[in-house]
């Protein structure tokens, strides 16, 4: 995923449109397409805003820095949300 507190996410919803399906702890939605099943973002509504990271494989031309691998599963609820509050950017529907 490619974060960035400055980031500003618009997606679109044309076509076939998008799904919504949820992490294991229900604090995240990952939006889909619907006609090719690819990820392209995931969100959360933090403190009433909706904040998010896009799919970075949907920017194939673009070599970004080295990745960072995060663990999600290994933090509680509240560290998710100060996490991704503090590194994701906004986000629009």
């Amino acid at each position: 995923m490619l974060s960035d507190p400055a980031l500003s996410i618009s997606i679109l919803k044309e076509g076939a449109g998008f799904q919504i399906r949820k992490n294991g702890s229900k604090q995240a939605s990952f939006i889909h397409c619907k006609r090719c099943d690819q990820l392209l973002a995931v969100a959360s509504n933090i403190e009433g805003n909706y904040r998010g990271a896009v799919n970075a494989f949907l920017f194939e031309s673009i070599n970004f820095d080295e990745a960072v691998t995060i663990r999600p599963r290994l933090l509680s609820k509240t560290e998710k949300l100060q996490r991704w509050k503090a590194i994701w950017g906004s986000l629009k529907i």
